[in-house]
């Protein structure tokens, strides 16, 4: 282990876990965005208006290919948290519609979805999941957010790795069940903890995922 440590700043005296909140790069990373630092301050002008968006569109072009998607179906997004309420902003258009999640949701999540649905007048619905390991199974899960699916949801947000309890759900089975109860709603994966821990890391059916 110590030559995967030696990669990173971190204090040598304190065992760091919590890279989903607040993560240390690795050192390589850290001198590849200084490089990006002093090439920008060499010409501001030069590097904001034409420099960076070609380096965009090099970086989108390359991660979409890893998680083998189009660019032109690919974006990037400040982080995972305000991806998914930025979609789930533009996908949630009318009155009285219905949002799902998981109460295994990211607390930022579920707190954006719920000020979603107070200003568009609709209903936020929470299927409750056990996350003691071996309380549930997958049927169980995907029934627990069957049970919460109606005709009137028009968005289903789920975690495809949950945050603070690093459980996988059964993404591909809920789906197929959204897809047979409630044909019309939209689903948002929150991928946050997904890339680089799951190959592939996209599953087979979804309207939107976000990773970070």
């Amino acid at each position: 282990m110590n030559k995967y440590r030696e990669q990173f700043s971190l204090d040598p005296q304190v065992t760091y876990l919590n890279h989903g909140s607040f993560g240390a790069v690795p050192n390589f990373v850290a001198a590849a965005q200084r490089e990006f630092q002093i090439l920008e301050e060499s010409n501001p002008n030069l590097f904001f208006r034409t420099t960076l968006p070609k380096l965009h569109d090099e970086a989108r072009a390359f991660v979409a290919e890893w998680l083998s998607t189009s660019p032109e179906l690919f974006a990037f997004v400040p982080n995972a948290s305000q991806g998914v309420i930025t979609a789930a902003s533009s996908l949630v258009t009318k009155p009285r519609s219905q949002i799902v999640a998981t109460s295994l949701g990211y607390g930022g999540v579920l707190n954006g979805l719920a000020e979603i649905a107070r200003r568009s007048q609709s209903s936020l619905r929470i299927a409750e999941i056990e996350f003691t390991a071996g309380v549930q199974t997958a049927d169980d899960i995907a029934d627990s957010v069957f049970a919460a699916l109606t005709n009137e949801t028009s968005l289903v947000v789920l975690d495809q790795i949950t945050s603070e309890t690093a459980l996988m759900l059964p993404i591909e089975q809920i789906v197929r069940t959204i897809r047979r109860v409630s044909p019309n709603a939209f689903v948002v994966i929150d991928a946050a903890h997904t890339p680089g821990m799951l190959t592939p890391a996209l599953p087979a059916d979804f309207d939107v995922w976000v990773g970070n």
